[in-house]
């Protein structure tokens, strides 16, 4: 959608694009402190681009090196 020549996204938007559930678009905005604009809860593009690489879950381990 854009407004005023500014694209704005809906949490379902982001959804379909990045094939996760709204719910997990939820927590990574959340995570990254991102909020809607309105009450419509329309977030500007830059808030895609800021969660479009996040992953949820822990960091897998890192193996010791077995030249130690």
């Amino acid at each position: 959608m854009f407004i005023n020549g500014k694209e704005f996204l809906t949490v379902r938007d982001m959804a379909e694009r990045e094939n996760k559930t709204p719910d997990s678009i939820k927590k990574l905005l959340h995570r990254k402190d991102l909020r809607p604009i309105s009450k419509d809860a329309l977030y500007p593009i830059e808030a895609y681009e800021a969660i479009k690489e996040a992953k949820l879950g822990r960091p897998r381990k890192q193996e010791p090196d077995a030249e130690k």
